[in-house]
């Protein structure tokens, strides 16, 4: 084993015997990480708190081996310039860790990196820029919020939004709200209960960055997809709805993209209530006058029940390098194809 990576071991050890007894501090002191997980070498955090949306990806934060990176307005890759400069047309993905591209290590192999070459090699003579502003698990609660305190300021000419299955997750609680509050907690709210095990898991999850952990509840048997049935998709049909309006009086044009996913089936609830959504997407976009892209049938996806992934997927929602690329080329074509950067800009901006 080489010197470089026995170290980054033991900073990682270090790091997580730090949050095991220090708790949230180790991590999250104003620097991310603590002053002592820094002297230590030790990396920061992908995500930090955040007051409204639970938690947001760490400006601070660099991949190991510096192919990746979130800049310092909080999106994956590169700085952006703000205001946003006079000709150029601005794309911002939304979505999901399918979006942010967990799992792919190298940012220009991101399916946003990959939709901007492709539309640059499509409209040579158009100043493009595309930016990635996926949060990996968040649900579409999180990303109207997203959207109206990170995403507008930014004058977005369009808005690309691509889900897959985060929105079924809440709907597996026995009771569910209207804003999903039994399914998410606040970052400093125990979310696995009190005691001495709570507090050991809470610090367990910190310290190995399964942040889905700490602000979601997920504890107590409660999650069963029996429940999706009882929980129609009432929130993810209002905040879909939400963020296309919302996008628009913004002053950008929206493209909605429909995932691959599992078939239907009488014995799995949650890809039935995925083709629900999927569904749902198909009404908003005709309702609200927007294209819809769909990938199934235009992305080869592994075949039912498979257990090796294909060559465009790493799991049955996360791309592969492969099918980053070949998602970003199917969107594009769909960009340029209904006119989505024309020379017109989407609508009036209202809520600058």
């Amino acid at each position: 084993m080489s010197i470089a990576k026995k170290r980054s071991r033991a900073q990682r050890a270090a790091l997580k015997s730090l949050v095991m007894i220090f708790g949230d501090r180790a991590l999250l002191q104003i620097g991310y990480p603590g002053r002592i997980a820094k002297w230590l070498g030790c990396p920061p955090p992908l995500v930090r708190p955040h007051p409204y949306t639970l938690y947001e990806l760490n400006p601070a934060w660099r991949s190991g081996g510096g192919k990746s990176m979130h800049n310092s307005l909080g999106f994956r890759g590169a700085e952006i310039a703000v205001p946003k400069p006079e000709g150029r047309f601005r794309v911002v993905c939304m979505g999901e860790s399918s979006t942010y591209c967990a799992g792919i290590d190298d940012d220009r192999d991101t399916y946003p990196y990959r939709l901007c070459e492709h539309l640059r090699g499509m409209l040579a003579d158009t100043d493009i820029e595309v930016i990635n502003a996926g949060v990996g698990g968040y649900t579409s609660i999180e990303n109207i919020l997203r959207l109206l305190f990170h995403v507008v300021p930014l004058r977005p000419d369009l808005i690309v939004y691509y889900y897959t299955h985060n929105d079924v997750h809440p709907r597996r609680l026995a009771n569910l709200s209207r804003d999903y509050r039994e399914y998410s907690c606040s970052w400093f709210e125990p979310a696995m209960g009190g005691g001495f095990y709570g507090w050991f898991k809470r610090r367990q999850n910190l310290a190995t960055a399964y942040v889905g952990n700490v602000v979601r509840r997920r504890g107590g048997g409660r999650r069963n997809s029996k429940h999706i049935a009882g929980n129609p998709p009432v929130a993810f049909r209002a905040n879909l709805t939400s963020l296309v309006v919302l996008a628009k009086a913004a002053g950008a044009r929206v493209l909605l993209v429909n995932p691959n996913y599992r078939q239907e089936s009488a014995q799995d609830p949650v890809p039935g209530a995925v083709w629900e959504h999927r569904r749902i997407v198909d009404d908003i976009g005709m309702a609200l006058e927007v294209p819809v892209v769909d990938l199934h049938g235009a992305l080869a996806y592994p075949e039912e029940g498979a257990i090796i992934m294909n060559e465009n997927y790493k799991d049955e929602v996360h791309f592969s390098e492969k099918g980053a690329d070949a998602a970003a080329r199917i969107i594009a074509g769909a960009i340029v194809d209904n006119g989505l950067l024309d020379s017109a800009k989407g609508g009036t901006p209202l809520i600058f």
